[in-house]
């Protein structure tokens, strides 16, 4: 029952890593859902690319809300966990984080029983490297999948 909540979860829900200006990236392989690398560092939709970044937004005032925190939700697929800076790490299914909008993080994969090697990021992360680079400006949800 569990797998295949998961699998309905992975395939159909919300998930703020798709909306165009959350995601950070350098290279269209950070983007996922048809999103593009922007020249501005964000992943968006092709019209929508290249116009994330603070300078095409509205001009600041003296009331514009400070930086808040937001969740980084991380999710761990087989035997292995996930270190998130020097925040924390989460060693179980899922672990939810508060982090500042905007701070870079560097997430790490680590197996946890041998020959359980790192196999893939997905969501806000992608790619088979055991780190991952990421700037959450919105909640955002990574999954680290192991053998």
């Amino acid at each position: 029952m569990k797998r295949a909540w998961l699998l309905l979860a992975l395939a159909g829900c919300y998930s703020p890593a798709e909306r165009d200006c959350t995601v950070s990236c350098s290279a269209a392989k950070d983007c996922i859902g048809g999103q593009v690398c922007g020249a501005d560092h964000y992943c968006a939709a092709p019209d929508v690319a290249g116009h994330c970044s603070v300078a095409d937004a509205a001009p600041a005032t003296t009331d514009a809300p400070a930086a808040h925190d937001v969740t980084l939700t991380v999710q761990v697929m087989g035997n292995g966990s996930v270190t998130v800076g020097s925040i924390g790490s989460c060693p179980m299914e899922t672990c939810m984080f508060q982090v500042p909008q905007g701070q870079p993080l560097q997430l790490t994969a680590m197996e946890t029983k041998p020959n359980k090697m790192f196999q893939m990021w997905m969501m806000a992360c992608s790619g088979s490297q055991p780190t991952c680079a990421l700037t959450p400006n919105a909640d955002v949800k990574v999954v680290a999948k192991f053998e």
